[in-house]
């Protein structure tokens, strides 16, 4: 994970290391305060283009991973394709080749909710 302020990369790292594990957890960097003051003032709130993290694969793909294992864990996988009905071996394969078409997309971003629509459901893969 790389957090870009103002272009220019402030932080290269884990978001574990950070301490940041939403976009939430964001906002006390973007925020700018007058320290001059009692209390300090908020001045000014960066943009999320002034202020944004970039993701590396790894990052994305290990999302993907979980998102995937949260419904389909590799013993799951396992048996279906072993004994799986066509119906359950097509939900399951549409499920994750939607998950990889997110991971794969140009900037995809974990949290913006995106990748906890693509939900494995009947309705949706039948």
């Amino acid at each position: 994970m790389k957090i870009i302020e103002y272009g220019l990369c402030v932080w290269n790292g884990t978001k574990e290391n950070k301490g940041i594990s939403s976009k939430d957890d964001l906002l006390h960097f973007k925020q700018v305060y007058d320290f001059t003051q009692d209390p300090p003032v908020l001045v000014y709130t960066k943009t999320d283009e002034e202020f944004y993290i970039e993701w590396e694969k790894s990052e994305i793909n290990q999302f993907a991973q979980d998102h995937i294992y949260k419904y389909y864990p590799v013993w799951k996988q396992s048996n279906i394709l072993r004994e799986g009905n066509e119906v359950e071996i097509l939900k399951m394969s549409s499920f994750i080749d939607d998950v990889r078409a997110w991971s794969n997309q140009e900037n995809p971003d974990p949290w913006d909710g995106s990748l906890e629509n693509i939900l494995n459901n009947r309705n949706t893969y039948s």
